[in-house]
């Protein structure tokens, strides 16, 4: 792994600086910020004080515009992807591949780097974005959220980074793939489109949950609500029967942690998966200009 680190704080420095993120880091950052306070208003105005309405910031939208979750879900994907789409192919085609590889640093120190570091870029803009939040909220409402929802924040905070983490690993894979970083950007949209609305544009018609279950999307709206949203404790159809004899108690955060432990884990495994294509496919890549 020599050279790992090196790349690394290379890539991340240029994540952090190239115009690109600015512009999806003020959209996201503006989104959020506007939703927040909002929901602050929302809920100050309902007196939801206590009912862990720090929770509530992130699916409760503002003024007819929908959640921070939903941001999350359909517009930081394009955070994900932008900052890996080009970043393989951009550097064959220049030459500067090449000559990174002449040096003595292996082949897989380079794309692990070029991989963390679109997960460090992605996790830095949900930390910061989250936190402000939270501290608008706390001066708004002259109140500190409880030791429950701080921890279901976290868990929240980190099925995001492996949701997006998904991202990433799709811009490497089409960076790897594809030699044009046109090409690449359009196969990244595309993937994002099709999971992002045609999915569910499939799925309502037949009238199958299930088929819903094979988009990132989806899992990962299903996790985020439930840590979210601690009186949900059963998910997909509910019928009579699995509602019989069910108490209304809010669910503590280990419980909730299990009802969607299986949703964590797919989502960890398909970015495992799409990574290791990636990672198998430039190993055997060759690389020359074009």
């Amino acid at each position: 792994m020599v050279g790992t680190r090196e790349i690394f704080i290379k890539e991340l420095a240029d994540n952090l600086g190239s115009k690109r993120f600015w512009l999806l880091f003020f959209i996201i950052y503006a989104l959020g910020i506007f939703m927040t306070y909002g929901a602050v208003q929302n809920l100050g105005l309902q007196r939801t004080l206590g009912e862990n309405v720090f929770l509530q910031l992130f699916v409760i939208g503002a003024q007819g515009l929908p959640s921070f979750l939903w941001v999350v879900i359909y517009i930081a994907p394009l955070l994900g992807f932008i900052f890996t789409f080009d970043t393989i192919n951009r550097e064959i085609s220049s030459g500067t591949l090449g000559n990174v590889l002449s040096q003595p640093v292996h082949r897989d120190s380079l794309i692990n780097a070029k991989f963390l570091a679109g997960v460090a870029t992605i996790a830095i803009t949900l930390v910061g974005v989250i936190f402000i939040e939270v501290g608008f909220a706390i001066r708004a409402w002259s109140t500190l959220p409880t030791l429950e929802e701080i921890g279901r924040i976290l868990v929240f905070l980190l099925i995001s980074v492996v949701y997006l983490s998904i991202w990433v690993a799709l811009g490497l894979l089409f960076s790897v793939i594809f030699r044009r970083e046109g090409t690449s950007a359009l196969a990244s949209v595309a993937v994002w489109l099709f999971f992002s609305f045609f999915m569910y544009m499939i799925a309502s018609p037949l009238k199958n949950l299930t088929l819903l279950y094979f988009s990132p999307n989806y899992i990962f709206l299903e996790a985020a609500y439930v840590m979210l949203s601690p009186t949900v404790r059963i998910l997909g159809p509910v019928s009579i029967e699995k509602l019989y004899g069910m108490v209304a108690n809010p669910l503590p955060l280990d419980q909730s942690l299990l009802l969607v432990w299986s949703h964590i884990t797919a989502l960890v495994a398909v970015t495992f998966i799409i990574f290791a294509i990636s990672y198998v496919k430039f190993m055997r890549q060759e690389i020359r200009a074009i």
